[in-house]
C-alpha cells in the first residue's frame, strides 16, 4: 500500500567519477566503464590497499569523531535491562507468511509484543551470514571487497551484541542446526563475543535412514529444546542471551522432506492439495515455515516448564525473503517480485508482557536491529559508528541496499537505476534527496574502509 510517484529520474548522484573511485557496485562498473577500464581500477586498488590503511583509518576516526552514534533515551530505554534475550535469526522467513493461519504461535507474538510491520532485510553478498553480521554488530558487512564470512576471519568487532551482554554479566551462546564450520561461524561466533558455540556436531538429533545433508534439515524445534537444556545447566544465577539460527526454512522445497511431512500435511489442510509444481513448490515453503512455528510453540513452552518465560525476551527476525523460491514460486507468495517490498521480513520482540504491545509502522531493517536492542537492554554504544538507529524511536529509519539505494518513509533512491520514487505525501525537496544519497555513499564507504582496514584490530594493535 506504499503509494509512489516519481520525483526525479535524471538524478547522477552515483556519478562515474564516484563509481570510478570506489566501485561500489562491481555490475555496475563494468557496464559504465567498461570491462578493460573496470579491470584496471580494479587491480591498482587490490595492489595499493595496504598502502591506504592508515589514513583509512585516520578518515574513519574523523567520521565517528564527527558521526559517532547518539544513543538518544526513549520510552523503552532499559525496560527488559537484566532480563534473558533468545535471539532467532529465521532463515528465509518473510511477511506474507506471518498469518494467524499458517504460523498461529509467531502471529500471536506479532499481535502481543513489539511488532515492526515494516521492517526490510537487504540482501548483502552472503545473505545470511552478512544478515547475521549485521544483526549482531550494527555495521554494513563487507560489499566491495568479497564475502565477509571467508575473506574477513581476523577482523575484530568488540562491541558486537554478545561482548554488550558480556558486560553486563551475562552468559552468551550460540545454537545453529548444522554444521559449526558453515559460513565460517566457529570463527565468526568467537569474534562476536559468544562464550561458547554449538553446532550439530554438538547436539543430538535423530535423522531418518532417507536423511540426507542439506537437502532434509533438522527440525528446528530440536535446536530450539536443546539449546534451552543446554542454556539451563550453563546459567546458575546469571542471566543470559542465546543466539539461536534456525535451518528448518532452508531451501529445498520440495514436497520428499520427510522432516516436512506432518507440517506439509497441515499446509495442505489449510490451502488443499497441490494442483501443480509451483504449488507444490510454495506448499513445501510454508510447511518449512510451519515447522519454525512449531519450534516456537515448544519454546515457550520449554521456558515456562523451567520457570524462566517471566524473565526471558524473545526476539524474531527473517534473514531475507525466500529467494530460493523459482520464480514462478515468488509470484505466487509476493505478488510483484520487481518492487522493494518483497524484501519486506518479520521483526518481532515477544516478552509476555501485553502491555508492551505496539504495532511500529515506521520503516526500519537489519541494521536497526542491534541499536534497538541495546537500547531495550541498556547497553551503552554511544561513540561508536552504528549505521542503523533505534527502531522504537520516533522517527523513521533508513534502508540501505547493497548497490547504495535506500528507502525511508518518504523516498526510495534506486541507485542502479539512478532514479527516486517518492510517496504521495513526501515534502522531499530534490536537495534533500541528493544530500541523503551523498551521506548514505559516504557511510557505506566509511563501512567498506572498516571492513578491509580492519579497523577495530587495527586499534588493538595501536592500543
Amino acid at each position: 500500500n506504499y503509494a509512489y510517484m516519481y520525483l526525479s529520474d535524471t538524478y547522477t548522484g552515483t556519478n562515474d567519477t564516484y563509481l570510478y573511485e570506489s566501485l561500489y557496485s562491481k555490475p555496475r562498473a563494468v557496464e559504465r566503464l567498461g570491462f578493460y577500464q573496470f579491470e584496471v581500477r580494479d587491480l591498482v586498488t587490490t595492489l595499493f590497499n595496504d598502502e591506504n590503511e592508515d589514513s583509512d583509518v585516520a578518515t574513519i576516526d574523523e567520521y565517528i569523531e564527527e558521526n559517532g552514534y547518539v544513543q538518544e533515551e526513549n520510552d523503552y530505554t532499559g525496560i527488559f535491562e537484566g532480563k534473558n534475550v533468545i535471539l532467532i535469526l529465521a532463515e528465509s522467513l518473510s511477511s506474507p507468511v506471518l498469518t494467524e493461519d499458517l504460523m498461529p504461535t509467531l502471529y500471536m507474538m506479532s499481535q502481543t509484543g513489539i511488532n515492526f510491520t515494516n521492517h526490510y532485510a537487504p540482501i548483502y553478498e552472503s545473505a545470511t551470514a552478512d544478515s547475521e553480521f549485521v544483526a549482531l554488530t550494527g555495521l554494513l558487512p563487507s560489499i566491495d571487497y568479497g564475502p565477509l564470512a571467508w575473506d574477513f576471519t581476523e577482523n575484530s568487532y568488540p562491541f558486537a551484541l554478545a561482548y554488550g551482554f558480556n558486560a553486563k554479566g551475562y552468559t552468551s551462546t550460540a545454537f545453529h542446526g548444522y554444521k559449526k564450520t558453515f559460513y565460517n561461524r566457529d570463527t565468526w561466533m568467537e569474534i562476536y563475543g559468544f562464550d561458547s558455540f554449538y553446532g550439530q556436531e554438538d547436539l543430538d538429533f535423530t535423522e531418518s535412514e532417507d536423511f540426507q545433508d542439506a537437502i532434509n534439515w533438522h527440525l528446528d524445534v530440536e535446536t530450539f529444546t536443546q539449546a534451552i537444556d543446554i542454556t539451563d545447566d550453563l546459567i546458575q544465577s546469571k542471566p543470559f542471551f542465546d543466539y539461536i539460527i534456525s535451518v528448518s526454512g532452508h531451501v529445498p522445497y520440495v514436497t520428499t522432506r520427510s522432516e516436512l511431512e506432518s507440517y506439509l500435511y497441515s499446509v495442505y489442510q489449510l490451502y488443499g492439495e497441490p494442483t501443480n509444481e509451483v504449488e507444490e513448490e510454495v506448499y513445501s515453503y510454508y510447511a518449512a515455515q510451519k515447522s519454525l512455528d512449531h519450534a516456537l510453540s515448544s519454546l515457550i513452552e520449554n521456558l515456562e516448564n523451567r520457570g524462566l518465560l517471566e524473565d526471558t525476551v524473545i526476539i524474531v527476525f527473517g534473514d531475507h525473503y525466500a529467494y530460493g523460491l523459482s520464480d514462478e514460486a515468488q509470484e505466487m507468495v509476493y505478488g510483484d517480485t520487481d518492487s522493494v517490498e518483497i524484501y519486506k521480513t518479520p521483526f518481532i520482540i515477544w516478552s509476555g508482557d501485553e502491555s508492551l504491545q505496539a504495532q511500529i509502522d515506521t520503516i526500519n531493517s537489519t541494521l536497526d536491529i542491534y541499536p534497538t536492542i541495546c537500547n531495550l537492554f541498556g547497553i551503552d554504544i554511544s561513540d561508536t559508528l552504528v549505521v542503523g538507529d533505534d527502531a522504537l524511536d520516533d522517527e523513521g529509519n533508513t534502508v540501505i541496499f547493497s548497490d547504495r539505494s535506500w528507502l525511508d518513509d518518504s523516498c526510495y533512491y534506486n541507485a542502479t537505476e539512478d532514479n527516486t520514487t517518492c510517496s504521495e505525501d513526501s515534502t522531499y525537496t530534490q536537495e534533500d534527496i541528493d544530500n541523503k544519497t551523498q551521506q548514505t555513499q559516504e557511510l557505506v564507504e566509511i563501512t567498506q574502509m572498516m571492513v578491509n582496514c580492519n579497523y577495530y584490530g587495527s586499534n588493538e594493535e595501536d592500543n
